[in-house]
């Protein structure tokens, strides 16, 4: 995937602006399901970014990845819902990739991260309208020249394996 430079998902917040114009990959889902994807990309600026985005429409959203900060790799969430909020969990060491994966329960979202595609931990559980249909996607963004995103692969949708659907 080509990645332009100075693209980004953000809504108000105290920051003041809105930017909504970063590439993606998607799907459309209705109901319950379970999407994963494993990221990895040439994060140098600040806000570079490879993850997931879930997205009802350009005001109801979560984001969700690998993203360079102030010198250092982050896995973070924005959460917009009409306005953006961040949390951030610091790493310590780069890292080559991150598996991502959500799971869609009703009107929740939980969100995960794994280093090796066993072992899931918890990041977020967030709220978003449940009977209507969400896009699914790959998000990146870059703040500087134009590259490609490194490589992402295993992009994966099913119901929930814990959860029983209609047949």
């Amino acid at each position: 995937m080509d990645v332009p430079s100075q693209t980004d998902y953000w809504r108000i917040a105290h920051y003041g602006f809105t930017v909504d114009d970063g590439p993606f990959l998607y799907a459309t889902y209705g109901g319950e399901f379970e999407a994963k994807i494993k990221v990895s990309g040439d994060y140098k600026m600040r806000f570079d970014h490879a993850g997931m985005m879930i997205r009802q429409n350009h005001e109801n959203w979560v984001k969700f990845g690998i993203e360079f900060v102030e010198g250092k790799y982050k896995i973070s969430t924005v959460v917009t819902h009409h306005t953006s909020d961040w949390s951030v969990i610091q790493l310590e060491n780069p890292i080559p990739h991150l598996w991502l994966k959500a799971v869609r329960r009703l009107d929740a979202i939980e969100i995960y991260y794994s280093f090796d595609d066993k072992e899931y931990t918890m990041m977020r559980t967030l709220w978003m309208q449940d009977n209507c249909p969400l896009q699914v996607r790959l998000s990146v963004h870059y703040m500087r020249k134009a590259l490609p995103l490194l490589s992402y692969s295993n992009i994966q949708s099913q119901p929930p394996t814990h959860i029983s659907t209609p047949q």
